[in-house]
């Protein structure tokens, strides 16, 4: 404050003092690198390198800028309102931590090189670490592999287990009616046994071995009688009524005089060659079987397709008929009767001419209109009509054929073609008509006469006619058991 009205009061009273003192202006530079702050605490600046003159010119510059600083109202207010201890607080807040730098001289700044190290090394060490990572995924992923065949493997034998299995749930289920059916036998002839010997009993003139006549003793007078029963079961059935079938004695001998017994000779045993079912009448010996149409195709259409063939001259002269008997308004075949001609001996002079029009059908090969219209060009056929269980062995194998023929169609691979190309076609497989069996190769289908194979061998399931082995089927057609099973049941 002092210094401030000297100051004053020197400009008032000597101006040209003030005006001829030299004073050197600094440069910028130098004014900007000191602060109030090194004046107030100094007191004075740094001399220069030059002799003692410049110091006092330095110091007479510092207290000319003193003064001037000074001459500020906001300076003097601060100066004025300046208590005694600030200096020392000033000084302790330039002390302060968070005044002072933010490193020391230990810590210095990190270059664009060693960065760049520190970067490369950190990198490094990734890669290691991804390495290592990368080959235990791979060894989980061939252990996952392993574990994969290895389930694979526990489900085929699972399966084969469970076919085990069920066979031989099946063996015991029917050893246990075999033997309930058994016991019941024996059951019913010891029963049978003792009324044998009762009724012996009581009629002590029979002559040897005549014996009692069951029928006589079903006779309402003679009460129930249950070995006559199981004879009966065992000649005739159990629905066989009085004057049916042959009747036994007990002693082995046929009495066919009684009332309720006829004297026509028996009806053959249930599956004998003789049987109704197995053989053909007169009547079917001289017909044909004419077909190649579609499934349900119309009975005008029918005759009318095949009265062209009828009318050729070749044929006309062989047959007995100008067209096809229909049986329905929608079939796929039609019958060809024949007639025993005058001349004809016997009924094979009329088989002759009619293996002759199977021939000629066989040569011509008619493709019929009808079914070119369906994309599907079918020629005429004649064949020889079979009996019923020659039929059935047919038409299993026929079935089993088109089923087969339908899956290897169906099945196709990645790009989107057939798997099984050459098993889409009807010549790839070998047909036995009258043992009912099929073959594709070396693989057996199917059959309605061969021995089925085993269930430890392959899965076989029985259709109405035969059986079909769906491994077989699966391997010719491309697909899994599972898609053939689910195929032949719809055809149950």
């Amino acid at each position: 404050y002092f210094v401030s009205l000297l100051d004053d009061f020197i400009m008032a009273t000597e101006p040209d003092l003030v005006e001829d003192m030299p004073i050197e202006v600094g440069s910028p530079t130098e004014v900007a690198d000191e602060s109030d702050m090194d004046v107030d605490r100094e007191g004075t600046r740094p001399t220069g390198s030059g002799g003692g003159g410049g110091g006092r010119e330095r110091e007479v510059k510092t207290e000319v800028t003193t003064a001037a600083v000074d001459h500020k109202p906001e300076n003097r207010k601060r100066r004025a309102g300046a208590l005694p201890g600030d200096d020392a607080q000033h000084a302790a807040e330039e002390e302060s931590p968070s005044k002072r730098p933010l490193f020391s001289s230990e810590d210095k700044p990190v270059t664009s090189a060693e960065l760049r190290q520190l970067l490369q090394l950190h990198t490094q060490e990734m890669k290691e670490a991804w390495s290592s990572m990368h080959g235990r995924l791979g060894e989980v992923e061939r252990k996952q592999l392993n574990q994969s065949g290895e389930l694979s493997s526990l489900k085929g034998r699972a399966k084969i287990n469970e076919r085990e299995v069920m066979a031989m749930k099946q063996s015991q289920e029917v050893a246990a009616r075999k033997v309930e059916a058994l016991t019941e036998d024996v059951k019913n002839l010891k029963v049978q046994l003792e009324e044998v010997k009762t009724s012996a009993a009581k009629t002590p003139d029979a002559p040897p071995g005549a014996g009692v006549n069951c029928q006589e003793l079903q006779h309402p007078a003679h009460g129930h009688d249950p070995w006559g029963d199981y004879l009966r079961r065992r000649a005739g059935g159990p629905g066989l009524l009085p004057g049916q079938g042959r009747s036994r004695a007990v002693g082995g001998d046929v009495d066919r005089g009684g009332p309720y017994h006829s004297s026509e000779p028996s009806a053959p045993a249930r599956g004998a060659p003789g049987e109704q079912g197995d053989s053909l009448s007169e009547e079917d010996k001289k017909t044909l079987v004419v077909g190649g149409w579609m499934a349900d195709a119309r009975r005008a259409v029918i005759e009318d397709e095949s009265a062209v063939i009828l009318q050729r001259e070749d044929i006309k002269a062989l047959v007995d008929v100008d067209k096809l008997a229909v049986y329905g308004p929608r079939r796929s075949v039609g019958m060809l009767k024949f007639v025993q001609r005058e001349g004809e001996s016997c009924t094979e002079d009329v088989r002759s001419r009619m293996w002759k029009v199977v021939k000629i059908l066989a040569q011509e090969k008619y493709i019929l209109p009808s079914t070119q219209s369906s994309g599907d060009d079918k020629a005429m056929w004649a064949a020889f009509m079979k009996t019923k269980a020659a039929r059935s062995r047919t038409a299993h194998i026929s079935m089993l054929r088109r089923v087969c023929i339908a899956l290897a169609t169906e099945t196709k691979d990645e790009a989107g073609a057939v798997l099984r190309l050459e098993h889409t076609e009807a010549g790839a497989y070998d047909m036995d008509w009258s043992a009912g069996t099929i073959w594709c190769g070396i693989h057996k289908l199917g059959s309605a006469t061969h021995r089925s194979p085993k269930p430890q061998q392959a899965e076989v399931i029985l259709m109405g006619n035969g059986w079909v082995n769906l491994d077989a089927v699966a391997l010719v057609a491309g697909c899994s058991p599972d898609t053939a099973k689910r195929a032949f049941e719809l055809e149950l």
